[in-house]
């Protein structure tokens, strides 16, 4: 069965509209006409068309207007313009806004057949490539799943073997050794901690979505996250610098979670001590931010491997491999970037670009600067702080 091919001419002489569907009523095409823009584009709302010739001096809506709807609603469909002025300037005009070709007036049939020609070939090989791509996006899409699922089976499966082999000696020297019994219980506990924690970040990896869009001081949201991190996390001499020049920029507190886990994972980096330097400064219609450690840097063998699920360089127990992988995604929900650069023996710098957000609605101005100075960290600003909205 041959496909049909259907072809709307949108015209405001009839003579013009009948002269079209003679010459291509038997070549396969289903012919439609329209006499302006507007009469078009309720055609097009309610049905797909393969190519589009339309004149371009109309009423109601010219045909400049229509191409550019149509390419901005049917990217997809391949336009022909009918023009009377064959500058080459009006042709670059016309296909910038979206026109496949452009016929000028007086043309030959021999002209419209190939320009249709064309538009087709054009029309299914961009069809094709739509096809391959939404293809290529499912199967991207089934082997992340699959590996997912590889990583979610083999992060869970060694603490569950672990806690089935603690439970099974326990159950043997409960009557004769209670306390190492007890012991064994303890182990086996730990490793069911373990799977817990593996289900909380698969959580969190799966409601990223969802992430906190509402404005948040940016100088607030990364302090926050150093001071509740810090008493746990931090070895003994690791300093935490701040160079956060404007106290009154603004971000998503989504990326509250995102600036948690760098500095969690640079201070881990900083185990012996050393220095962590969280700047920010200016970038376009954003705000870059930086985490800089003096920890032993990332390898380049596995520079690549960084954002993948379930990569992990700590020992077991320690982490999930989760984290980096969550904090891209809420960064790309976000529409920002997350980048690293890394240099082995010399640190690290994670990098976070966050469009910059309006604040929330005015509260009453708090006096005075703020500084903290704990565990020998050091905030610069230079203007005052106005009291976090929530």
């Amino acid at each position: 069965m041959h496909e049909v091919l259907k072809l709307l001419v949108v015209d405001d002489d009839a003579v013009i509209r009948r002269f079209f569907a003679k010459i291509f009523a038997g070549e396969g095409f289903r012919i439609e006409s329209a006499a302006n823009g507007a009469e078009a584009l309720e055609r097009i709302r309610s049905e797909d068309y393969d190519v589009v010739v339309t004149d371009l001096c109309m009423p109601r809506m010219d045909g400049l207007r229509l191409i550019r709807e149509l390419h901005r609603t049917r990217p997809g469909t391949a336009v022909l313009a009918i023009t009377g002025y064959g500058t080459i300037r009006d042709t670059v005009a016309l296909m910038k806004n979206g026109a496949f070709d452009v016929l000028t007036k007086p043309f030959s049939l021999e002209e419209i057949r190939l320009a249709v020609d064309k538009a087709v070939r054009h029309h299914r090989l961009a069809r094709k490539n739509r096809e391959l791509e939404h293809r290529l996006k499912t199967a991207e899409k089934l082997a992340g799943i699959g590996k997912l699922a590889a990583g979610v089976a083999h992060e869970i499966n060694n603490p569950l073997d672990a806690a089935i082999r603690f439970v099974n000696l326990a159950l043997a020297d409960l009557a004769d050794d209670p306390d190492r019994a007890a012991g064994y219980l303890a182990d086996a506990h730990a490793g069911l901690q373990r799977i817990a924690g593996i289900v909380r970040s698969l959580l969190d990896f799966s409601r990223t979505v969802a992430c906190d869009r509402a404005p948040g001081r940016l100088a607030d949201l990364i302090r926050e996250a150093v001071v509740a991190l810090r008493p746990g996390v931090a070895a003994p001499g690791v300093n935490v610098e701040y160079d956060l020049a404007d106290g009154g920029v603004f971000v998503a507190r989504g990326y509250f979670h995102v600036f948690t886990n760098l500095i969690k994972n640079a201070l881990d980096a900083l185990a012996s001590g050393g220095r962590l330097n969280v700047a920010a400064r200016p970038d376009g219609d954003g705000v870059t931010v930086s985490f800089t450690d003096t920890g032993p840097g990332i390898p380049q063998a596995i520079g690549e491997r960084v954002f993948e699920p379930f990569f992990t360089t700590k020992p077991p127990g320690q982490g999930t491999g989760l984290g980096l992988s969550i904090s891209r995604q809420i960064v790309e929900q976000l529409s920002g970037r997350l980048d690293f650069v890394s240099q082995p023996g010399a640190g690290t710098t994670f990098t976070v670009w966050c469009r910059t957000l309006q604040p929330p609605a005015p509260a009453a101005p708090r006096t005075g600067g703020v500084v903290v100075a704990a565990h020998g960290e050091a905030v610069r600003t230079k203007r005052r702080a106005a009291p976090r909205a929530g």
